[in-house]
């Protein structure tokens, strides 16, 4: 679907894989579906990696409403100021693979045109089953839609939904502020800088939690993570060079990077290999809030580095070692999060094995030295 993606503009998600073959043969090649299970934020992650607009198109009927009901809760981490997520709700008698049979691709095509925006479905939902001709009803309302509120990210569509679920509920604005108060605070990381600043960093640093690495993103201090950047930046023809498994690793990367790595997948697909100058605008066009406009100035300010005393590492080489390393990270990290929880069940004594073994492997990949 990548291509259609590219051409239409947007992903139209729908309910089953018989769904999507009657509209690709319609036309809409843009059509996905999850195969069975239900939207998770994952499959809303991986696909704003390709667009920045989602149309989720489900049936009229009692099922579809939930379904809709879960994709809107995967859906509200990801919905920022620059993307488009809304919802398309057909007749009670038709899913998109009889509507578009039926009626034809035009019709459907007014439909797309008539989605409902996310903001809206915030709001309808949270009303579902409340009279808002009370105040019991409309307190029951903001109640709902508290939850759903506070799970978007801080911005623009944030601050203006607040004040349009205030108007529905028929409260002041500021008496709603101040009702969600502990919802509404800033969430910007402590200790992080106000603006970015520019480092020198010379090697990326290697080790640490989860907790360590963000606090290396906002006090400035050099990632495995940005030198991963910094070579593709620099050798974008590297990135069609990595396996499924090493994009999966980039991609599930914390943020800010999970959305840097996110930009490069979508300019690289829509362009191929770019000047480092004009990925780096693009990185920075695209980067949202202060840790990533930190990243992004740290990467601006690498330089290559200086030849290993034993073997001088090509770009192709020295990617896959940071890649080794950040596996390795990762593996430390989770295997943490297992000895912390106490006593282990048999399933993570497996699992703590198996991340065990890969270490060993990892780590000897990591010694080798290793030739681009």
């Amino acid at each position: 679907a990548r291509t259609a993606l590219r051409e239409r503009g947007y992903a139209l998600v729908v309910e089953g894989y018989m769904d999507v073959v009657a509209l690709a043969q319609a036309g809409f090649g843009n059509a996905v579906a999850t195969l069975g299970t239900a939207c998770t934020a994952e499959h809303v992650h991986k696909l704003l990696r390709f667009t920045d607009s989602i149309v989720f198109s489900f049936d009229g009927d009692a099922a579809g409403r939930r379904a809709a009901g879960r994709a809107l809760e995967a859906s509200l981490p990801h919905a920022s100021d620059t993307r488009s997520i809304k919802f398309l709700f057909l007749p009670t008698e038709h899913d998109p693979d009889s509507y578009v049979r039926e009626l034809g691709a035009e019709a459907f095509e007014r439909c797309v045109s008539q989605s409902v925006p996310l903001s809206r479905q915030i709001a309808q939902t949270a009303a579902e089953d409340c009279d808002l001709d009370t105040a019991e009803g409309r307190s029951h309302m903001l109640a709902n839609a508290r939850v759903l509120w506070a799970a978007l990210p801080d911005g623009g569509l944030k601050r203006q939904m607040l004040g349009e679920l205030a108007a529905l509920g028929r409260l002041p604005l500021d008496d709603l502020a101040t009702l969600w108060q502990p919802a509404a605070a800033p969430t910007r990381a402590a200790g992080a800088p106000a603006a970015a600043h520019r480092a020198a960093p010379a090697r990326a640093v290697a080790g640490g939690t989860s907790a360590n690495r963000a606090r290396r993103i906002s006090t400035g201090i050099a990632t495995l993570l940005d030198r991963a950047i910094w070579l593709l930046v620099h050798h974008s023809e590297l990135w069609d060079a990595l396996d499924s498994p090493a994009h999966a690793t980039l991609a599930a990367q914390p943020a800010p990077y999970d959305a840097l790595f996110g930009c490069i997948e979508r300019t690289l697909h829509e362009h191929g290999p770019v000047a480092p100058a004009a990925l780096l605008a693009e990185l920075g066009a695209q980067a949202e809030g202060d840790a990533a406009q930190l990243a992004v100035a740290r990467i601006a300010a690498f330089h290559a580095p200086q030849a290993e005393p034993t073997a001088e590492l090509q770009p192709r080489g020295e990617l896959e070692r940071v890649l080794t390393r950040i596996r390795l990270q990762m593996i430390e990290e989770e295997l943490q999060r297992l000895f912390e929880s106490g006593a282990l069940s048999p399933d993570a004594q497996v699992r703590s094995r198996q991340l065990m073994s890969l270490r060993s492997t990892l780590k000897a990949q990591a010694a080798s030295p290793v030739a681009g």
